[in-house]
């Protein structure tokens, strides 16, 4: 049978969890996926932004079969299209979220980027607002999240939001 900490020839290190299958009495273990688990880290990471971005993420897992709010019991498939969807860089390990998210000025950030987000849900012409915005003075950066906050004001300043 399997070993408790070397289940088929797996070292240790890679065995994220054990489950045991009912009436069969051994365990099975699931192997860490470095990928998954880096896009897992970035979801919890851009919930950790803010209320908005908590309440982006409960809006799409409610939106899907089971409603799981648990970014680890989703595929990376799922965990990518979230990314995709909040304009957020899915590509390599350590996303840049915003580098202003480790600043000072972390609230206000988030605040203006709610303030935006909210903007481009009113309709197509305020979305196209925003992506003429970024192409034209933002080096075509859509991520509120990722721009300076001087930026963001620049713009709800231009529209008055």
């Amino acid at each position: 049978f399997l070993a408790m900490n070397n289940v088929g020839g797996l070292p240790a290190s890679s065995i994220a969890m054990r489950e045991t299958m009912p009436g069969i009495g051994m365990t099975m273990a699931a192997v860490s996926d470095p990928a998954k688990d880096a896009l897992v880290q970035k979801v919890k990471a851009y919930q950790r932004m803010g209320e908005f971005q908590k309440e982006s993420w409960h809006d799409f897992c409610d939106a899907t079969p089971g409603k799981v709010r648990d970014p680890s019991r989703h595929d990376a498939s799922t965990l990518r299209a979230f990314l995709a969807a909040n304009d957020l860089d899915d590509s390599e390990p350590g996303i840049a979220l915003g580098t202003a998210m480790h600043s000072a000025g972390a609230g206000e950030l988030s605040q203006l980027a709610a303030k935006i987000k909210a903007f481009q849900r009113l309709g197509e012409e305020q979305k196209n607002m925003w992506h003429e915005y970024c192409d034209g003075f933002l080096g075509g950066t859509r991520d509120p999240m990722r721009s300076q906050i001087s930026s963001l004001q620049q713009f709800i300043s231009m529209y008055d939001l």
